[in-house]
């Protein structure tokens, strides 16, 4: 299976509502550190995508002439900010899979937060072995249930045919965030005869929290396991 990491990327938040993290060269570093880390550890081509047109691909020229590494920027952060951020990675996804050749060769994306590791990463794709199953966590809070959107593995397919069409209803200023799109169109995806499948895994984050300025906080594989089996034929 032909497998691509999408690693989405805002350098300049310009005052993005519900953004903690704002420094400009702060954010750059850790992308910075995150993608040379993909790098260095993992197989799989990467697509880097960023919405503030803050272009450094000369830095990585030498994995970009392997065809290891797609740098891809663009101006796509003018929108009205009340909508969120969820609403900026949409349009990154959407501009991605448009824009990228390597994704346009891919069987399943690997979407993650650009600024975030998942330390065990190659253990969580060796696990997604269905193309045609989402891939992504579920949770419950506040406003309702949930999937986590910093890592989720699926088809282009379940991405341009079920989420992209539906990222107008994105608005966190309404209290209706990425994370609720995706679990709602993992639910149509269902029912036209998709798969979806939780993590059996941890995900292994290490990183800064964008939305709280928060470290990110590590589940135990117990825990993980657990929360397979129980959520395994609960998907509501």
């Amino acid at each position: 299976m032909n497998r691509v990491i999408l690693l989405t990327a805002c350098v300049n938040p310009q005052g993005m509502i519900f953004t903690k993290l704002q420094n400009p060269g702060e954010r750059l570093k850790q992308y910075q550190e995150t993608l040379i880390w993909y790098l260095e550890n993992t197989n799989y081509p990467i697509v880097f995508c960023e919405n503030t047109n803050t272009d450094i691909s000369l830095e990585y020229k030498q994995y970009i002439k392997q065809n290891r590494l797609e740098y891809i920027c663009f101006d796509g952060n003018n929108y009205d900010k009340e909508r969120g951020k969820g609403y900026g990675e949409a349009l990154i996804i959407e501009y991605a899979l448009s824009h990228s050749n390597l994704l346009k060769q891919a069987d399943q994306i690997i979407k993650i937060t650009g600024r975030i590791i998942v330390k065990n990463v190659n253990q969580l794709v060796f696990g997604a072995f269905r193309s045609n199953k989402v891939y992504a966590n579920r949770y419950k809070n506040a406003s309702g249930l949930l999937c986590d959107s910093r890592f989720f593995i699926s088809s282009p397919y379940f991405l341009l045919q079920f989420f992209l069409p539906n990222k107008v209803e994105l608005n966190d200023s309404k209290g209706y965030y990425f994370e609720h799109l995706l679990y709602n169109q993992i639910r149509e995806y269902l029912k036209k005869g998709g798969g979806y499948s939780e993590f059996y895994l941890p995900l292994k984050f290490v990183g800064i929290s964008g939305t709280s300025g928060t470290t990110l906080n590590q589940k135990t594989y117990l825990k993980a396991f657990i929360r397979f089996v129980l959520n395994k034929f609960q998907y509501k």
